[in-house]
């Protein structure tokens, strides 16, 4: 019962996104496309530093029995009122001028009504290889980041780490990630996002090396260094992708490309990338396993990025 909940909780949460960064991206201007889709990307980091403090303050509130027993349910319970917000604002929206415009054209075409073939079946038939670029490129970003916020607890905490302890360094990651998110996506507003994406893809495979060196240690000042490169690595990867994927696709399509495409780099890489991790350091006992495999998705976010068109336009 609680797996297919869950199962339904992230095809809920799944079917969200395309439409948060388009309603996004499609209501912004022009030439500020990026630092407003960054928005949409900006909740998960932010819901990480919500949740744990949440967690945190409940957790010292009562005893840790009482936690056990009862107290880990007021977290889930509070946040019912981010659910009831979150409706609120999705009742109130309004479709973008985009897909009005979309709309409009369709039915001057003809007056009859017309039997349309699903957008998901049109964006696979026409899109498949922007679809498969697509999860390619956050392909890393799932790995990376689930590997950060709930790998590295398991791993130190298995290690004598205070929970606490851990839970506040990866607040502090997640705190460094939603500020590069609209920093970098603002940069590439003026530069291009797939040269920003490029670099930042670079940097975050580069951050492999300081953060298993420095997570092995398991002591606070370097785990905390550890978890902060990758937090504004991932960050300024993270940041441009939202206008990345709605300029990879027509309007028609869309929605459904930039969703399959996420769901497709979220299922194979954020999905498993703990289990991954957890395998890979139970069958070697080496941390460096763990980072071969986020470099290994590095390489195919990298390629990914590369071999896609940057369709970015400078306003004019």
């Amino acid at each position: 019962m609680l797996v297919l909940l869950r199962v339904l909780q992230g095809v809920a949460v799944g079917g969200q996104y395309g439409g948060a960064i388009l309603l996004v991206t499609e209501s912004a201007p022009a030439h500020r496309r990026g630092f407003y889709g960054s928005f949409a990307h900006i909740g998960p980091s932010l819901a990480v530093i919500v949740s744990n403090v949440v967690f945190l303050v409940v957790a010292n509130l009562v005893s840790p029995a009482a936690f056990a027993s009862w107290g880990w349910r007021i977290p889930f319970l509070l946040s019912a009122v981010v659910i009831a917000a979150g409706l609120i604002i999705q009742l109130r929206v309004t479709e973008t001028a985009d897909f009005q415009r979309l709309q409009e054209e369709q039915t001057a075409k003809t007056s009859a009504p017309e039997k349309r073939r699903s957008p998901l079946l049109v964006a696979l038939r026409t899109h498949p290889k922007e679809i498969l670029q697509a999860g390619g490129m956050i392909l890393l970003i799932q790995v990376y980041y689930y590997i950060l916020i709930v790998f590295s607890i398991s791993y130190t905490t298995g290690r004598g780490m205070s929970k606490s302890e851990i839970l506040i360094l990866v607040l502090l990651s997640s705190a460094v990630t939603v500020v590069s998110i609209p920093l970098f996506a603002a940069l590439s507003d003026r530069i291009g996002r797939k040269k920003v994406i490029i670099a930042a893809t670079v940097l975050s495979i580069a951050s492999v090396i300081p953060f298993v060196t420095l997570l092995e240690t398991l002591q606070t000042v370097p785990t905390l260094i550890g978890l902060l490169i990758p937090g504004l690595a991932l960050g300024a990867m993270y940041g441009p992708m939202a206008a990345f994927y709605s300029e990879m696709f027509s309007t028609g399509v869309r929605y459904s490309g930039a969703w399959t495409g996420y769901q497709l780099g979220a299922v194979v890489g954020g999905g498993f990338a703990p289990l991954i991790a957890s395998a890979l350091l139970e069958g070697t006992g080496s941390l460096w396993a763990v980072g071969g495999y986020i470099i290994a998705a590095g390489v195919l976010s990298l390629v990914a990025v590369a071999t896609t068109k940057d369709r970015y336009r400078p306003a004019r």
